[in-house]
């Protein structure tokens, strides 16, 4: 009986010996067994896809991190730089050739990034005019009135602004003084100005505005 391994030529039926290349009945050139495909080749390595739409998701909750990260410190930022002081009074501008108003601050800021000591007293609207109360520490306060409705442009800029000067008035109390508190390295200033004063063109001007913290 034949072993389960022996092995017959195709061609004659004759079986070949171990170390037989070729048929010994009829020379045919005995097959070779093909060789076993490597692991590798055999069971190639399918490459990992993604289930669709995460990478996506990913890339867009990434962008909106880096946003939400970049936004979050300035939102600080604009909302340290709003007012943190308050003004309190009126200032009263009758008979000048810009007109006649009654000027009510509701805040204040102060005028250091602009270079002075000093603080903008200012309305709730970007045109509805000011008092800047600046210190030159050579020739002391000063105080200048924005105009209301005059501004050429619409952030608030480009006024007309005119000075109120001190031989011009009866009453010329001004102070402005640095607090002790600094924000955003501002340093935030307290003072006062009370006016009663006619100016060479007839306009007078009367008023008293407290502030503190601007």
């Amino acid at each position: 009986m034949l072993g389960l391994m022996d092995e017959r030529c195709d061609s004659c039926g004759r079986t070949y010996r171990p170390d037989d290349e070729f048929c010994g009945g009829c020379g045919t050139p005995r097959a070779k067994p093909e060789a076993p495909l490597p692991a590798a080749a055999a069971t190639p390595t399918a490459t990992p896809t993604a289930t669709p739409g995460v990478p996506v998701k990913r890339s867009i909750r990434g962008r909106l991190m880096f946003l939400v990260s970049a936004i979050i410190p300035i939102g600080i930022v604009i909302m340290s730089l709003k007012d943190c002081g308050s003004a309190e009074g009126q200032m009263v501008v009758s008979g000048s050739p810009h007109g006649e108003w009654t000027f009510v601050p509701t805040g204040c800021a102060s005028m250091q990034p602009y270079g002075f000591v000093g603080a903008n007293l200012h309305a709730d609207g970007h045109n509805d005019g000011g008092v800047y109360v600046t210190l030159d520490h050579v020739h002391g306060h000063k105080v200048e009135l924005e105009v209301p409705g005059s501004c050429r442009n619409a952030d608030g800029t480009d006024c007309t602004v005119f000075e109120v000067p001190r031989d011009a008035c009866q009453v010329f109390d001004v102070a402005v003084e640095n607090s002790g508190t600094v924000v955003n390295d501002v340093r935030l200033v307290d003072g006062h100005v009370h006016l009663q004063c006619e100016l060479p063109d007839g306009t007078t001007v009367s008023g008293t505005i407290t502030f503190e913290g601007c």
